[in-house]
């Protein structure tokens, strides 16, 4: 083989190298791209999927607040009941008493 031929070749071998590096080069670049296309897709999804839930963990406090807050007004007047309650048997208790006395 000619000396002039080899170098044809030669540079016909690298040429064709350099082209599938460049597509090798493409190739990645253009699935580097779609990766990160895709994370960012996720991304934007779970930014979402946390703003859904913020905002239903809003509402699930203030529908707990006003639950706790019933609860409080129903523990308050229960407790005004019994002391009623206590009030009534202690002046019962007291007229019973006075009876036994009356009549002992």
């Amino acid at each position: 083989m000619s000396k002039q031929l080899y170098y044809r070749h030669k540079s016909r071998w690298n040429r064709l190298n350099r082209l599938k590096k460049m597509n090798k080069r493409r190739l990645n670049l253009f699935l580097q791209e779609k990766r990160v296309a895709n994370l960012e897709s996720r991304l934007a999804d779970e930014v979402e999927l946390a703003k859904l839930n913020s905002e239903q963990i809003g509402d699930l406090l203030q529908a707990l607040e006003l639950k706790v807050n019933r609860l409080i007004r129903q523990n308050e007047k229960l407790k005004a009941r019994v002391i009623k309650l206590e009030k009534v048997k202690q002046t019962q208790s007291k007229v019973c008493l006075q009876c036994l006395k009356g009549v002992g």
